[in-house]
């Protein structure tokens, strides 16, 4: 917070107060109060909300200033939960997927080494055998792909 007595008295005039003559009298007091004591009462005065929508009192004003804007705040919160489900879905059949494909080449990469280690050819059997599985293990070192978010 500024310690200028005027930036105290423009800050307190800016307020949702509807009597003006009682924001610039705060705004007086305030500008007289030490730096230390200022930040306690601003501390103590301060408004806080944590959450998707505004606080109920917020709403009110929106509603007050625009007619159907509360209705427009939940239907694009709405929105944007039914699109944010509908990623995590996605995400999590892309991963569903991903183990399934990834499963299915492992397996034809283990049965075509031991496929061309019957037919004789035990040096491109042993290549193959072990080519799926050091993606695999390379992959699980790295953590994953894009589809995981992690990079």
């Amino acid at each position: 917070m500024s310690d200028n007595p005027k930036d105290l008295a423009r800050v307190s005039q800016t307020s949702d107060s509807p009597d003006s003559a009682n924001s610039v009298e705060l705004g007086k007091i305030l500008s007289e109060l030490p730096p230390e004591s200022r930040n306690l009462v601003f501390a103590a005065l301060a408004k806080s909300h944590s959450g998707p929508l505004p606080d109920p009192e917020t709403l009110a004003y929106y509603e007050q200033v625009h007619a159907g804007a509360v209705r427009e705040i939940l239907n694009g919160a709405r929105e944007t939960r039914r699109h944010r489900v509908q990623m995590d879905n996605k995400v999590a059949n892309t991963a569903r997927l991903s183990l399934v494909l990834t499963f299915v080449v492992v397996i034809a990469s283990l049965l075509a080494g031991v496929f061309l280690g019957v037919q004789g050819h035990e040096a491109l059997g042993a290549i193959f055998g072990t080519a799926g599985l050091v993606g695999v293990v390379v992959a699980m070192i790295r953590g994953g792909g894009t589809w995981t978010g992690r990079r």
